[in-house]
């Protein structure tokens, strides 16, 4: 046998051995039941703080924050050996803060924080974010969709996490975006809405071949509008000079 057949042979054998003991290490923890419990990884890299009487969020800053439907407000926050998410409670706001200068001077551009930041929500919870990534996701039982209301500005809104590496069907009640000036909203081809409901100001949302029941958008002449297949049956639009 050839030199380079029998290298090409030992890559191929170790790579099936590596696979093998794979699959039997992960029998062997099924079996003990020996997997991370998702709270304690949570625990592990994010700082977590709970809140009660909070009925608006405001984020600014933040490089990635992901929105996950839950009974009662709480924050985690990645932990990380530079703090640049900050947060505090004004009455019923939640106040959550990442712009930050790369420099000594004030007059330096600001940039937004690399610490991933979740926020878990209630429905009735109104959010205000300005210079932020979002990420949303609709529930997997279809008679029990999520609800969310935003006011956006400079921001990217998605309705997948990771995205769209979680391809299965998700359920949203009404996706509301009172005001949406320099973002742009990213919906999912298996996302399914009874409503959205967009205003948007030098902005854009596209459909993503979603599904969608009803379509509410009010739109300046500068917004790009991208809609699909049968929702434009769906589609009611309103143009302001």
């Amino acid at each position: 046998m050839k030199t380079s057949n029998k290298i090409l042979l030992g890559i191929l054998l170790t790579g099936f051995g590596y696979l093998a003991y794979a699959q039997i290490a992960l029998h062997i923890k099924y079996v003990n039941k020996d997997f991370t419990d998702p709270a304690k990884y949570n625990a592990f890299f994010y700082d977590e703080y709970k809140f009660n009487h909070v009925n608006h969020v405001r984020l600014t800053g933040l490089a990635e924050c992901n929105i996950i439907f839950s009974d009662s407000v709480k924050l985690s926050i990645e932990k990380s050996d530079v703090s640049y998410v900050t947060f505090n409670v004004r009455g019923d706001t939640l106040i959550i803060n990442g712009e930050y200068h790369s420099g000594i001077s004030a007059n330096q551009k600001l940039y937004r924080s690399p610490q991933n930041v979740k926020l878990y929500s209630p429905a009735g919870i109104d959010v205000l974010a300005f210079n932020s990534n979002i990420n949303i996701k609709g529930n997997n039982k279809h008679d029990s969709g999520y609800s969310y209301r935003f006011d956006l500005t400079g921001c990217n809104l998605f309705t997948r996490y990771n995205n769209g590496i979680d391809s299965l069907d998700r359920y949203f009640d009404n996706l509301v975006i009172n005001e949406g000036k320099d973002s742009q909203v990213i919906l999912f081809r298996n996302d399914h809405f009874k409503t959205v409901d967009v205003a948007l100001d030098h902005s854009m949302i596209n459909d993503y071949h979603a599904k969608i029941e009803r379509m509410n958008i009010t739109t300046d002449s500068s917004s790009v509008v991208v809609v699909t297949g049968g929702n434009i049956n769906k589609l009611n639009a309103v143009i302001r000079n």
